[in-house]
């Protein structure tokens, strides 16, 4: 449990990534390659302490949870709960439920969560429990009970638990027989579902435990100048030269032509084919959508002309970069930051413009393993976009875990390198470009 989660820091940082992998973050990460359970109130702190006490190692083996209840309306609150915190509440197969079917009344509820009713018959608990328990996609189950204070309850649980070999977290709300009971064989008691799922939930850990992954052997061989310029430089990198450290480092970008007047910005747009994108390239310029320097879609040479005119007089005079339009997929940030206890962390989410507002982010410490990459891709939002929606196809992860496991060795190479931001990458299909890059050192 860490105290601190709030930061009025993040307002300040320079990048996307600065602003979305906060100090909270990280250290959720760290736990999380620690095996350690990452707490965020008291309550539940000490829940957990109490469950993981009862319990110990080695934990559930899977996230699947029985719930078997007599009292319908907290199940399901139980129910929701669970899959809330990443467990599953897998429905029972058929022959199950007809196994429950001549073990309870008819109007039991057979399914997941499993509601004996009051009315059952507590001779039949033990088995009935005991069907339930040995499902394999069963790791463990919650009990719950309130008011109705049947010893036997508790008794046919411990028993089916022990049976089954599984860990048993029990909910009991006004009954002090049914709670005796299960405390005195070592069952964790909590007086409400929800603090009774996240209890149990705290037994799967981080689902990470003692992760370490192997350091490549030396930093990779770049040229010359560009390892002076991450040996020397100070604060954002000029984009060009953040480009071509990148690159060089495997990530992979869009077709693009950096140009001095429009002369050269009209020729770069013939070479790569209309429509192109048109960014103007300016010092301090860190974020080109907010300052309106980005114009998508210019289809013509006249709307070049006068697109990259209305910059400079805007902006001042400068360079423009000319890029080619990439097809439609799904923007994602990919990018990194240097934690000062934990160091070199790497940062996935959903990209574009609204990376911040989503805040669909998710972090893990460097160096970054192929498996831990592609589990980064499985969460949040950005995992229903790479499915596939309104018709788009699914896009594969390995591009993505390359430009991942890329960022992550840049990182643990060059210690200089405070904020790296590749945002958007466009996923297609087989494919993931890079569009822009922020790549920022120490200042000092």
């Amino acid at each position: 449990m860490k105290g601190g989660r709030t930061e009025a820091g993040r307002r300040a940082a320079g990048s996307h990534t600065g602003a979305l992998a906060g100090t909270f973050e990280v250290y959720k990460a760290a736990f999380r390659a620690a095996g350690a359970v990452a707490c965020v109130e008291t309550e539940e702190f000490f829940d957990a302490i109490q469950c993981l006490a009862a319990h110990g190692r080695p934990s559930p083996k899977g996230r699947g949870v029985a719930i078997v209840t007599v009292s319908g309306g907290p199940s399901v609150i139980a129910a929701d709960t669970a899959e809330a915190v990443g467990l599953t509440v897998p429905a029972l197969p058929p022959s199950v439920r007809q196994r429950l079917g001549k073990l309870l009344p008819s109007f039991a509820a057979l399914g997941n969560p499993v509601d004996l009713t009051p009315q059952v018959d507590p001779a039949r608990i033990p088995e009935a429990a005991r069907a339930v328990l040995s499902q394999a996609e069963i790791a463990g189950a919650v009990a719950i009970n309130v008011g109705l204070d049947l010893p036997e309850f508790a008794g046919g649980l411990i028993e089916a638990s022990r049976s089954a070999g599984k860990p048993l977290v029990a909910c009991a709300v006004d009954v002090p027989g049914v709670a005796e009971k299960f405390k005195a064989a070592g069952v964790p008691v909590y007086p409400t579902p929800e603090r009774a799922v996240r209890a149990y939930r705290a037994l799967l850990g981080s689902g990470m435990r003692y992760c370490v992954t192997t350091r490549p052997r030396g930093a990779l061989r770049i040229a010359a100048p560009l390892r002076r310029a991450l040996e020397t430089g100070r604060g954002p990198l000029p984009y060009d030269t953040a480009r071509k450290i990148l690159t060089a480092y495997g990530v992979p970008f869009c077709r693009e032509g950096r140009c001095a007047s429009v002369a050269e910005a009209l020729r770069a747009a013939k070479r790569l084919g209309y429509p192109v994108v048109l960014k103007a390239e300016r010092p301090g310029l860190l974020h080109k959508t907010e300052a309106q320097a980005v114009k998508v879609d210019v289809r013509t040479p006249g709307e070049l002309q006068a697109a990259c005119r209305e910059m400079t007089k805007r902006l001042g005079p400068g360079p423009f970069l000319i890029q080619q339009r990439v097809g439609r997929g799904v923007e994602l940030l990919v990018g990194g930051k240097r934690d000062p206890t934990f160091g070199p962390a790497v940062v996935c989410g959903t990209g574009g413009i609204l990376a911040e507002a989503l805040g669909d982010v998710s972090l893990r410490l460097a160096p970054l393993g192929p498996a831990e990459a592609r589990e980064m891709l499985k969460e949040g939002l950005k995992s229903r976009l790479l499915q596939g929606v309104r018709g788009m196809p699914p896009c594969h992860p390995e591009p993505i875990v390359k430009i991942l496991l890329a960022v992550s060795r840049l990182l643990t190479d060059h210690a200089r390198i405070q904020e790296l931001d590749l945002n958007p990458i466009i996923a297609a299909g087989k494919k993931a470009l890079a569009v822009d890059a922020l790549l920022v050192l120490e200042t000092q």
